[in-house]
């Protein structure tokens, strides 16, 4: 469920949004990229979002991994895709690989504690390395 939670005055556009997750009790209200609220927008009537009381008219667990079978089959992808390595994917490959902080990536997964999100959020070498570049640029710079 969305919760606009302030909006731009002229536009009436939402700014800032809430989601109040069906997993956890936590809500978490965070400045909302345009993007994510046209997305939000387009299938706010959806019938199937209003009858299952959803935000986006995605397919059951069950039905969506059968999907990234034939998907990978097509494709020819060895590896088993499925929603959680899709899941494991976005946070490693795309957030903590680009710098999200691991505690941005846990609110965005929605998870309570942050050592849900360490338990499959590999530290990734790269990050290692850009770490460790900064430490030497704070270092450089004192001096």
């Amino acid at each position: 469920m969305i919760l606009v939670v302030s909006a731009s005055p002229k536009t009436k556009v939402p700014t800032r949004i809430a989601v109040i997750g069906s997993k956890t009790p936590n809500t978490e209200a965070f400045v909302a990229p345009m993007f994510l609220v046209a997305i939000l927008k387009k299938y706010e009537n959806h019938p199937t979002c209003i009858k299952r009381g959803v935000l986006l008219p995605v397919p059951c667990n069950q039905n969506m991994n059968s999907y990234l079978k034939e998907i990978a089959d097509v494709c020819g992808i060895q590896k088993h895709l499925s929603t959680h390595v899709a899941r494991h994917s976005y946070a490693t490959s795309v957030c903590l690989a680009n710098g999200v902080s691991i505690e941005n990536v846990a609110k965005m997964l929605g998870h309570s504690n942050i050592k849900m999100t360490q338990h499959y959020a590999k530290v990734l070498d790269s990050s290692i390395l850009k770490d460790m570049m900064n430490v030497k640029s704070a270092i450089v710079n004192l001096g």
